[in-house]
């Protein structure tokens, strides 16, 4: 059975991508990374490598650009912040708290001073809700009916390998791309294990000054905790504490 938060919780993603004109220099990176060092102690410099294919009327051109990498981990290596010179990516697997996810973030826009535009700013939760026991296609009381309604016109649920849905909100600063459903982790083999996934998914629609990322942060974090509390039964709601995300 599910026994708290931490077992459906399975990621959080948080990521800038930056217009081109404005990738971070390497030595300004390497100079950031001692404060960075002082949450995440295991680093790691690597490099990135990326291929960019031109199509001509007569020619096919194929371009290879290097990037290098830098990585920080926690000791337990739940918790993890990459940064290049096209991106920051900050990625939990055990989630603790929204405030420890944020301070994660701000030691990474502090130390990097970012100014100017952000190509592309995106907030992501996975919830994969297991239980180890029962019929695989039961999610009374677990999940919103209405996310499992399309069971009902499935007649041949031996066969069944997954059954997913999508839901894209559009609002005034962002966009989120809400996808639920039984996803089944062997897959394609049919579904056999009783598993359902709430994958909720920000992210802005045009670049956006970098001075409003803590606002936009704070505002997909606010609707992903109201999604999810939409998106639930009452015993994972007899489960999770209040302000659990």
């Amino acid at each position: 059975m599910v026994e708290g938060r931490d077992n459906f919780l399975t990621k959080v993603v948080f990521k800038i991508d930056f217009e081109e004109r404005k990738k971070i220099p390497i030595d300004y990176l390497r100079k950031a990374k001692e404060k960075i060092k002082d949450e995440l102690p295991k680093y790691n410099e690597g490099q990135l490598e990326t291929v960019e294919v031109m199509m001509g009327a007569n020619e096919q051109k194929t371009i290879r650009r290097r990037s290098e990498t830098f990585d920080f981990k926690n000791e337990q290596e739940t918790e993890w912040i990459h940064i290049d010179e096209n991106a920051i990516w900050i990625e939990v697997s055990k989630y603790l708290s929204f405030e420890r996810f944020r301070k994660l973030i701000k030691t990474v826009i502090d130390e990097l001073n970012l100014e100017g535009n952000s190509a592309r700013l995106g907030l992501k939760y996975i919830n994969q809700i297991t239980l180890n026991e029962g019929n695989p296609f039961d999610w009374e009381n677990w999940i919103n009916s209405n996310l499992f309604k399309s069971l009902e016109f499935v007649s041949e649920k031996k066969t069944l390998a997954r059954c997913m849905g999508t839901i894209v909100y559009n609002y005034d600063d962002f966009l989120m791309k809400f996808q639920y459903g039984m996803y089944n982790s062997e897959f394609p083999n049919p579904i056999s294990k009783r598993e359902f996934v709430l994958d909720y998914d920000c992210y802005t629609k045009e670049p956006r000054d970098f001075n409003e990322t803590f606002t936009l942060l704070n505002n997909m974090h606010n609707l992903v905790k109201i999604k999810f509390k939409e998106s639930i039964g009452s015993k994972i709601k007899e489960i999770i504490e209040e302000d659990s995300l």
